[in-house]
Formats: structure tokens, C-alpha cells, sequence
């Protein structure tokens, strides 16, 4: 079992996003520690594992393997140190939660590590650009001494936000939202996705960027030919099928999928019929119920204002995990993940 920390960009859907992908790939989670800045967890995942969760992830900044707890950082405490994991070249990194540090400490916590390895019998080489081995230090109440895995790629969604899709509808999700969803949903590569609201696309767009089958359906045409134009213009993998259906019809259409990821309308449920938000998200958990497959889940968004847990038939459906995002003006995002106990209804 080894102990992980990761750094996070926004507390409440990082937690329960990471326990959800590590839930996917069926690595154990305990989770030590979770403050507004770092989740700590032992695990059997590997680093590898722990790579390719964060590779998938919306919302971990860096994610790292602990190598000790440090009391200080005196030099008589980083001489004790074990230093035999760090491969040539090597950098020094420090995130300091508390801002307490000089800019030089870097450049001063490599000055032991480079000892250590002339006293190996190495060569010590710093490289700042390529390093095989960062040297990471999580300065805060506690001193974490780590070891880097993974860090976010600055930038990774831009090319796929709303304003640079060749179809274009205000209300559609940011492409880290619609990994956010997919991820909830706990599933994996090459499964089957249904987003029964499709929209423009974006969480089929997400989905296909990672290799998962996806089912995109709408009941209005105009945005699922938007959603054909946007998925097709990010074409990664092609996985992507288009169906027209009302929510209510799913059944007719499909036997099973594996799990669902969706934002349903919140502002036009006229279009599926619905004749009110309420009685939209009650067919949308009823027909979901019909052709997700046993112990699937769902993840969707819905408005604070809407009383969604009123709707919920606990005889079909357990409560996984409760989330908010602040969207705009009055508005907040409440986001909400559903297991399936049977698949009979």
C-alpha cells in the first residue's frame, strides 16, 4: 500500500471525483487527510495507476507518492533522509501552503540531495526542464516529503471550450465540467455512455477524448446536428454515436448501457415534453432505470432551486455523491450521482 497527496483546484468535486475514478479502475481508497488544498490517500494502486487516474481527472492540480514526513527542514533532518530514489536528472519543487518561505529554498533543499548522491558515487545533475526525478516538498502544518508523479497540463481544455466549437449554444457545459460528469459516472474505457441531453455535444466530445463509447441523444434536431458538427470537428477515437429521442423513449431505442452522464435542460423542458422541471427529471430517472445496466450509475447536474430529492425512488436508486459548483448571477450547479440497485423497475 502506498500513501498518495493531491493537489486540488477545487475541494468539493475533486474528492469525489478521485474516489470515483479510483472506484472505476477498482483501487482501494482510504482516504488519511482532505483539506481545502490536499487530498492524502493509501492505496494498492501503483504510480502508473495513479498517472493514468490523473491523466483522466478535471480537477487534480499534481498528484504525488509520499516518501516521509519531515519534522523541519534543517539540514541535520534532510541528511537522515533516505535519498535512493532519485534518479539523475533531478529537481527540486516546493509548494508552500502557508507562503512562509524564502524564493531561494528550492535551490537550498537541493544542496543535501546533491551531497547524498556524490556520496553514492553518482553524478548529480540538475535539470529543471526534464527532470527523471522531481523532488517534491508540500510545506503546510505538515511537512510531506514526495515524490512527483503527475502534473495538469496548463491549458488542456482551452481548445475544446464552447466559444471555440464550430457549434456554438450559451448553455452548453465547459469541457471540464463534461469530464467531471463522465469521470462521476464510473466508467471505463471502451464501455458504453448514454447523455440522453446532448445538446452541442459536450460530454460526448469529453468521452471521446478518452477512448469511451458514447450514445449522444436529443430530442431537438438543431442541437444534435450541432453535436455531430462539434464531436466530428474533435474526432479523437470516433466512438460517438447520434440517436433523436425523447428522454421518456430510451427503452425503445436501447437494451442497456453502462452508465449515463448528462445535464439535463433546466430552462426548456417543453422540448421533451415534460410540463414541468420537475416531471422532466422524474422521466429522466424512470427511463434512465430501464437501460442502465445493474449497479451502473448516473451523474447529471440540476439547479439549486429544484427539489430533485423528492423524485428519487430509493427502492431503485442509492445516493453515491452530493456536489455544488457556483455557475453565474444567482444560479448554482448541484451536482448528483445515482447507483442503480436493480436493474428491474
Amino acid at each position: 500500500m502506498n500513501t498518495f497527496v493531491f493537489a486540488l483546484q477545487n475541494r468539493p468535486p475533486s474528492l469525489i471525483e478521485l474516489k470515483a475514478l479510483f472506484e472505476t479502475y477498482n483501487f482501494k481508497f482510504n482516504l488519511l487527510k482532505s483539506t481545502d488544498e490536499l487530498i492524502i490517500v493509501k492505496s494498492n494502486a501503483a504510480e502508473d495507476d495513479i498517472i493514468k487516474i490523473c491523466a483522466r481527472s478535471s480537477h487534480i492540480k499534481d498528484a504525488s507518492i509520499l516518501i516521509n514526513e519531515l519534522k523541519d527542514l534543517r539540514l541535520a533532518t534532510l541528511n537522515k533522509v533516505n535519498w535512493g530514489f532519485v534518479k539523475n536528472p533531478f529537481a527540486v519543487r516546493v509548494h508552500d501552503l502557508l507562503e512562509k518561505e524564502h524564493a531561494d529554498i528550492e535551490r537550498r533543499l537541493a544542496s543535501p540531495i546533491w551531497n547524498y548522491l556524490v556520496r553514492a558515487g553518482q553524478n548529480p545533475r540538475v535539470n529543471l526542464e526534464r527532470p527523471k526525478t522531481i523532488i517534491h516538498f508540500i510545506l503546510g502544518k505538515k511537512i510531506f516529503l514526495t515524490k512527483k508523479l503527475w502534473e495538469n497540463e496548463s491549458g488542456k481544455y482551452k481548445k475544446r471550450e464552447p466559444n471555440k466549437r464550430p457549434s456554438f449554444h450559451p448553455t452548453t457545459l465547459k469541457p471540464k465540467m463534461a469530464r467531471l460528469l463522465i469521470n462521476l459516472a464510473r466508467i471505463k474505457e471502451r464501455e458504453l455512455l448514454l447523455d440522453p441531453f446532448c445538446g452541442v455535444g459536450a460530454i460526448p466530445i469529453e468521452a471521446d477524448q478518452i477512448g469511451i463509447h458514447t450514445i449522444a441523444s436529443d430530442f431537438d434536431p438543431k442541437s444534435l446536428s450541432g453535436a455531430k458538427a462539434n464531436v466530428k470537428f474533435y474526432k479523437n477515437f470516433g466512438n460517438v454515436n447520434f440517436l433523436k429521442c425523447d428522454v421518456k423513449d430510451l427503452d425503445k431505442h436501447l437494451k442497456q448501457v453502462d452508465a449515463i452522464a448528462t445535464d439535463p435542460p433546466y430552462g426548456r423542458s417543453s422540448r421533451v415534453g415534460a410540463k414541468s422541471l420537475a416531471k422532466l427529471y422524474q422521466i429522466f430517472l424512470n427511463s434512465s432505470a430501464k437501460i442502465l445496466k445493474k449497479k451502473g450509475h448516473v451523474a447529471f447536474l440540476y439547479p439549486h432551486y429544484a427539489k430533485i430529492n423528492k423524485l428519487i425512488n430509493r427502492k431503485k436508486w442509492k445516493t453515491v455523491a452530493k456536489s455544488e459548483i457556483y455557475a453565474h448571477g444567482g444560479l448554482t450547479r448541484k451536482i448528483l450521482v445515482l447507483k442503480l440497485k436493480s436493474a428491474k423497475v
